[in-house]
């Protein structure tokens, strides 16, 4: 397997970006969930080139093979009067790398936000003197017996008790994420170290939703929080659900619905 060097791993942020904005408009433009429903509305000459970078991406082509299939897309993009790249460009820049050291947060995938759970505590007290604008999720992967994070009124919370690891259900709980967010766009998924357990939920989230191998996924995830680690026993499970797949990326449906 080539290595993850610095240039892979911001176009595998790349894809992952444009493939989830053009899945919230798709969704956002009939009503519908955005991996759930059938879309009236597409663009499938961007889809095409779409697939076409997200294969070149995977099987890490030249770089300058993979540029000149980013400048294509950018500029179907402008033909095409797609407003599309502004949140891709606001994904891959907008977080500072000090910030992010200093809150303890980083963001995965658009929406999909990793911490730990003093990282939570401390929002919730900033959010006293700075009310959110938006509405948030916290998600809190625990043990049963742990308690969780309490959320302000505004704000969503799920609870993803995982009591054996040996018995872990990535796709179902991978299923309860992408629902909540299809509803409030925004998710935080915290443990208590924000390495192991909510590492791997953010690392099944990639896979399934942006389709990317295992480790292309673990990559990405490192890519926003180095510290990510899966336990042996949640690797284990994470190869399995890798292999379950028969995951074949020339044999992908992006679009799928």
């Amino acid at each position: 397997m080539a290595p993850f060097t610095t240039v892979r791993v911001r176009n595998l942020r790349y894809f992952v970006a444009l493939h989830a904005a053009y899945m919230a408009r798709r969704a956002k433009y009939v009503g519908l969930k955005p991996h759930e429903g059938s879309f009236d509305l597409r663009c499938l000459p961007l889809e095409l080139q779409l697939e076409n970078f997200y294969l070149l991406v995977v099987h890490d082509a030249g770089q300058e093979v993979i540029a000149f299939a980013q400048q294509t897309l950018q500029d179907l993009l402008e033909e095409m009067h797609l407003p599309l790249l502004s949140r891709v460009r606001g994904f891959l820049t907008r977080e500072r790398f000090e910030v992010a050291v200093l809150t303890d947060k980083q963001q995965v995938v658009p929406g999909l936000w990793i911490a730990s759970t003093q990282a939570v505590m401390d929002q919730f007290a900033r959010d006293k003197d700075d009310p959110p604008k938006f509405r948030r999720c916290f998600v809190c992967c625990k043990k049963a017996q742990e308690e969780t994070a309490p959320v302000r009124e505004s704000d969503d919370s799920i609870d993803l008790d995982v009591d054996d690891e040996h018995k872990i259900d990535l796709y179902a709980l991978v299923h309860r994420l992408q629902e909540k967010k299809a509803e409030c766009g925004t998710l935080v998924v915290y443990c208590n170290t924000g390495i192991s357990l909510s590492g791997t939920i953010c690392v099944a989230y990639v896979m399934l939703t942006h389709y990317l191998p295992l480790e292309e996924a673990l990559a990405v995830v490192r890519a926003a929080r180095k510290l990510v680690e899966p336990s042996r026993t949640l690797y284990s499970a994470l190869r399995r659900m890798d292999a379950s797949r028969n995951f074949n990326p020339d044999k992908i449906n992006l679009f799928a619905t």
